[in-house]
C-alpha cells in the first residue's frame, strides 16, 4: 500500500465525495458506509482516535462539493488512485451498481482528473 500524503482537508474531501456517492441512488446502504470507513481506517490508524475519525466524518458531511472537488484535483497520483479505488468500492459495496452510481463515479473521475479503478465493475 502506497504511503499517502493527505492533509486533514484533503482526506475530508475524499470522505465527503465518498459520502455523496453513497446516496446517489437514493439511499445510503450500511455496507457502503462500512466500506468507506474501512478504506479510510485501513490506510490511516484511527485506533484510540475515534473522536478524530468522527471529526473527519462530521466535517465531510458539511464540506461543499465544489471545495471537495477543488481539493481532490490538487492531490498527488497515489492519493488520486486511493480516492478512485475508495469511490468505486463504495458504490459496489452493496452488491449492486445502479446506473446513476456508475455515471456519478465516471463524472467524479473526469472532473477530479482521477485514474480509473481497473478492478471494479465500473468498467464495461
Amino acid at each position: 500500500m502506497a504511503h499517502l500524503n493527505l492533509n486533514y482537508d484533503e482526506l475530508t474531501a475524499i470522505i465527503s465525495i465518498g459520502i455523496s456517492l453513497m446516496g446517489i441512488d437514493g439511499y445510503r446502504d450500511k455496507r457502503e458506509a462500512m466500506d468507506l470507513i474501512k478504506s479510510v481506517t485501513d490506510q490511516y490508524n484511527f485506533e484510540d482516535k475515534v473522536d478524530l475519525l468522527e471529526s473527519y466524518l462530521d466535517d465531510a458531511e458539511k464540506m461543499d462539493s465544489a471545495v471537495a472537488i477543488y481539493l481532490l484535483k490538487k492531490v498527488g497520483i497515489a492519493e488520486k488512485q486511493f480516492a478512485s479505488n475508495l469511490f468505486a468500492n463504495v458504490i459496489i459495496a452493496d452488491g449492486e451498481l445502479d446506473p446513476s452510481e456508475k455515471e456519478a463515479y465516471l463524472q467524479v473521475v473526469e472532473v477530479c482528473e482521477l485514474p480509473m479503478y481497473q478492478q471494479s465493475a465500473i468498467h464495461d
